[in-house]
């Protein structure tokens, strides 16, 4: 029995031999305990590729990618050596990716019940996420979330502070 589209819409890609960036449609399909991400170069083309989804498959925010400001990767584990590298449009839209592909792979697993570590742990996520979210998304999200980086030290000018170094004495004026 095929369960519905978990997640569908656009992400940016990037090639596995050509390290290019594409925008793709990318769709979730579970069937079973077999689980996919297919990519498309548009919603109504062919299908162009897909990313096998697993119980070992491990899903990661990445820092900022050349000019990609919310990359993720999803590295299939024991299913195939390729790390996939994707940018969503949105942080918001990188922890929602990140939540149900987590949330299907472990639902891939023989026993897709949550463990009690992985319950214990949900109950640890702070307030701000959506109590509607499954246990495992929502440690999912938790986990995705990304540290807002540290301010910056205030660059106070060291020049003004310090004595101004002795002019070297000027050479004679070449006549």
């Amino acid at each position: 029995s095929t369960t519905p589209l978990q997640m569908e819409g656009w992400l940016t890609k990037r090639g596995g031999f050509i390290k290019s960036w594409k925008r793709r449609y990318f769709k979730i399909v579970q069937s079973g305990s077999h689980a996919e991400l297919i990519y498309q170069e548009d919603v109504e083309k062919a299908q162009k590729g897909a990313i096998p989804l697993g119980p070992s498959t491990v899903v990661q925010p990445e820092d900022v990618i050349s000019s990609q400001p919310f990359p993720f990767s999803i590295a299939p584990g024991s299913r195939g050596g390729r790390t996939y590298y994707l940018s969503a449009e949105s942080d918001a839209d990188r922890r929602s990716w990140m939540a149900a592909i987590t949330a299907v792979c472990q639902s891939t697993s023989p026993s897709s019940a949550p463990s009690a570590a992985l319950s214990a742990a949900s109950s640890a996520v702070p307030s701000a996420v959506p109590s509607a979210a499954a246990s495992s998304a929502s440690l999912s999200l938790a986990k995705a979330a990304v540290p807002a980086p540290a301010p910056a030290a205030p660059t106070a000018s060291i020049a003004a502070a310090a004595p101004a170094p002795a002019e070297p004495a000027a050479a004679p004026a070449a006549a």
